[in-house]
C-alpha cells in the first residue's frame, strides 16, 4: 500500500511496467520481480481491497495516511508535516492506495565468495526456471 499522492503513482500510471528488488543481507539473496502494477483505490474497482488492506493495518499505520503535505514534497523542516486528528481511524483515508503487481519475472540471485547462483523464472502460463549466469 501506498499515498496515492506520491510520485510513484503519477509513474506508474504513465507506464505500470515496474521492477521491486529484495535483498537479506543474512541469507546473501537478492530477489528482483519484473511486472504490471495496477493501482487500487476507493474511487476505482479496488474498494473490496482496499478495505481488506486497511482494516489489517496498525492504528498507527492508518494515521499516516491523513498528514498534511503529500509525501516527496520539498519542505523548509519536519515540522511542516502534521498529521491530522483523526477521531475514526475505520474510515479509509482517501489518499490510500494499493499497488498489485502481476509478477512476469522473478530474479533469483544467491551471493556467495564460491561461486554466485542465480535462477530467473518466467511466467507464461506457470512459472518456469532456468539457471543463468550470474
Amino acid at each position: 500500500h501506498t499515498n496515492n499522492l506520491s510520485k510513484k503513482i503519477n509513474d506508474i500510471n504513465q507506464n505500470p511496467i515496474v521492477e521491486c528488488i529484495f535483498y537479506s543481507k543474512i541469507n546473501k539473496t537478492q530477489i528482483r520481480i519484473s511486472g504490471i502494477a495496477e493501482i487500487f483505490t476507493m474511487n476505482n474497482i479496488g474498494e473490496f481491497l482496499c478495505e481488506k488492506r486497511w482494516d489489517e493495518m496498525s492504528s498507527q499505520s492508518k494515521q499516516c495516511y491523513f498528514q498534511n503535505i503529500a509525501p516527496g514534497d520539498i519542505i523548509d523542516s519536519p515540522n511542516q508535516v502534521q498529521m491530522k486528528n483523526i477521531d475514526d481511524l475505520n474510515i479509509i483515508s482517501k489518499n490510500f492506495a494499493v499497488v498489485k503487481i502481476n509478477i512476469s519475472i522473478i530474479d533469483w540471485l544467491y551471493l556467495s565468495y564460491k561461486g554466485h547462483r542465480r535462477v530467473k523464472f518466467e511466467k507464461n502460463r506457470d512459472f518456469e526456471g532456468s539457471w543463468v549466469a550470474p
